[in-house]
């Protein structure tokens, strides 16, 4: 490969980076809104080649995080909703809430996110 060709290689895995650090930084705001009053995001990371969220969520009163990994999700075409199809966690309360509640349900994303979400398609 050339110079030129190992530049560019470069360029776009740094782009694609940030992209992504981009993305995370939004999807942890859209997740933190929503849990405000019972919890928050302390970490998050986005693998949008194998389509997979994991996260930290700290509850509000405890010391310990709970592990979230969302391993199934698909994204309507225009950004305006989200189904969650597959997840794994630590806690075996929360799995039986996520099959509940969350599992297969459509889920609308707030307009002002829509953009910033093709990195997870």
């Amino acid at each position: 490969m050339s110079l030129k060709g190992l530049v560019v290689k470069s360029l776009k895995s740094v782009e694609n980076a940030l992209d992504i650090n981009f993305a995370e930084k939004i999807v942890k705001k859209l997740i933190n809104d929503k849990i405000k009053p019972i919890a928050r995001v302390t970490e998050l990371k986005i693998d949008n080649k194998l389509k997979v969220i994991s996260a930290e969520i700290l509850l509000k009163g405890e010391e310990r995080t709970i592990n979230i990994t969302i391993e199934k999700y698909n994204i309507s075409d225009n950004n305006e909703y989200i189904v969650i199809r597959k997840t794994d966690t630590n806690k075996e309360w929360l799995k039986e809430i996520i099959e509940r509640y969350v599992l297969d349900k459509t889920f609308e994303i707030p307009k002002k996110y829509r953009e910033y979400l093709n990195y997870l398609k």
